[in-house]
């Protein structure tokens, strides 16, 4: 287990999407063993995580220790200083997508903008409808079960310039919705995108 006292090691990669500019800090997953079958017929793997994936996924699923959630958000905001100085305003949280007792998102991106001394926005953007989850859809039909899924606040957004927020990056379906309605909306006058972690490519 990563020790979240620590500094955080991260490797920055661009993502592409609606927005000025958009990094992940680091992979989700730096490798991953393929064991077999389950009795279900489901793949089962031995996976090894990232220091950021790590946390991410203690912060989601396991000790839910907020020392997790301090040492994400020291990261990102040392990132984020780096790479962007002080163009951030405002610090919007992509909506949970199911009920936790800790919903990890909100948590470090409330922390994330007390660092970097922007306004905390979480009800800038809420989810309208239930989905079914994205990962269990064809890459081709997860936009159209966006549509209409979020609406935007143009009162906590409209002229200043937001960071979009989130944990995993997988295809991109939904930071792109959200990013999109925060401009088209919600009036934001620059788009920027920042998450925690993102997905390996899939060899075809």
């Amino acid at each position: 287990m990563v020790n979240a006292m620590n500094a955080l090691k991260v490797n920055p990669a661009a993502m592409l999407g609606p927005w000025v500019e958009g990094f992940t800090l680091d992979e989700h997953i730096s490798s991953s063993e393929f064991l077999g079958y389950d009795q279900t017929g489901r793949p089962m793997f031995d996976s090894t995580r990232t220091q950021v994936g790590e946390a991410v996924y203690q912060l989601k699923y396991g000790s839910r220790d907020s020392a997790h959630a301090s040492a994400l958000a020291a990261a990102a905001a040392a990132f984020i200083g780096s790479q962007w100085n002080d163009l951030i305003e405002v610090v919007v949280p992509v909506p949970p997508t199911r009920d936790r007792a800790v919903q990890p998102v909100p948590l470090v991106a409330k922390l994330v903008a007390d660092q970097l001394a922007a306004t905390f926005e979480p009800a800038a953007v809420t989810r309208t409808k239930s989905t079914t989850a994205l990962k269990d859809l064809p890459i081709d039909q997860r936009s159209a079960a966006l549509e209409n899924a979020h609406a935007v606040d143009p009162a906590r957004v409209k002229g200043r310039r937001v960071l979009l927020f989130d944990d995993l990056y997988q295809s991109g379906a939904t930071m792109n919705s959200v990013a999109a309605i925060l401009t088209s909306q919600g009036g934001a006058s620059k788009v920027y995108a920042l998450a925690l972690t993102r997905t390996k490519k899939r060899s075809s």
